[in-house]
C-alpha cells in the first residue's frame, strides 16, 4: 500500500504553508484523497506527479544531471531532441515518477 501524507506532511516536503496544499487540493492542483469530508490526505506518487514539472534540472560542471529526476528528464530529452517536453507529456508522469522510483532503488545499498 502506498504512503498517504497529511496537509502538514505535504507542506513540508513542498516547503510551503499547509494552507497553500489546501488551495492546490480544492484547485485540483494535487491529486487527494479526502477522508471523513474534512481531512486530506496525498499520494506520495501524487506528490511526485505534481512536482515533476516543475523541477529544473540542475547540472554538474561536466553538464552531468545531479539527481535522479533531472537524470530521467535529461534521458527523456536526450531521446526526443526536438521537442523533450511533449515526449515527456505523451510518456505520463506516472512513467517517469516510477523510474523514478527505479532509480532511487537501484542506488540503495
Amino acid at each position: 500500500m502506498e504512503n498517504l501524507l497529511s496537509i502538514e506532511e505535504t507542506a513540508q516536503r513542498l516547503k510551503t504553508h499547509p494552507e497553500t496544499v489546501r488551495r492546490y487540493l480544492r484547485e485540483g492542483q494535487i491529486a487527494g484523497v479526502k477522508l471523513g469530508g474534512r481531512s486530506w490526505r496525498v499520494r506520495e506518487s501524487d506528490l511526485t506527479a505534481f512536482i515533476a514539472p516543475r523541477v529544473i534540472p540542475a547540472r554538474t560542471k561536466t553538464g552531468a544531471p545531479e539527481n535522479p529526476l533531472a537524470k530521467a528528464l535529461a534521458k527523456v530529452q536526450a531521446s526526443d531532441k526536438a521537442n523533450p517536453v511533449s515526449k515527456l507529456r505523451t510518456a505520463g508522469m506516472n512513467d517517469a515518477a516510477s523510474e523514478l522510483r527505479q532509480m532511487r532503488e537501484e542506488q540503495t545499498p
